[in-house]
């Protein structure tokens, strides 16, 4: 099993304007300085960055590309369309999950790998808006996890 847990944090302007079903919106490119991954087997490295592209509309959630830097734990995808219907998430027709208001939650699968992508936006006390993600897969290889807590900027 291997998972990448990323806590994201945006400070500054990025336009998120709510949608009509949605209280927040998921647009925006988020980068996050640093973070660590870790394995079930004791194997670490550090991550110099974490990049997620993201489109989100009323019926949709297109993550253009999500990337972590992390030596040899990195991972980079993408394209990846969800389609959104009465707060169920869909890839390709096939339910993988759910939206609120200000958490998307996704488990799918591909072969014999299933991965998770979840995202929550909320504010600091400070009123800064974070944005949490999780995104582990789970697969014949082990156990890894990748925990973060990062300022964003909007680029």
């Amino acid at each position: 099993m291997i998972r990448d847990v990323i806590s994201i944090f945006l400070i500054g302007h990025l336009s998120l304007l709510s949608s009509a079903s949605y209280g927040y919106n998921f647009s925006g490119h988020w980068v996050a300085q640093g973070g660590q991954v870790s394995s079930n087997i004791g194997l670490s490295s550090p991550c110099s960055k974490v990049e997620i592209l993201i489109q989100h509309t009323d019926d949709q959630i297109r993550t253009e590309f999500y990337k972590s830097d992390c030596q040899m734990f990195g991972t980079k995808w993408g394209p990846v369309v969800q389609d959104i219907k009465d707060g169920k998430v869909f890839e390709k027709g096939v339910e993988v999950g759910t939206i609120t208001d200000d958490t998307l939650i996704t488990v799918s699968s591909s072969g014999t790998y299933k991965y998770a992508y979840n995202l929550k936006l909320k504010k600091s006390d400070q009123g800064e808006l974070r944005l949490n993600s999780y995104y582990g897969t789970k697969g014949a290889i082990g156990a890894m996890a990748t925990e973060a807590q990062h300022q964003l900027s909007a680029q």
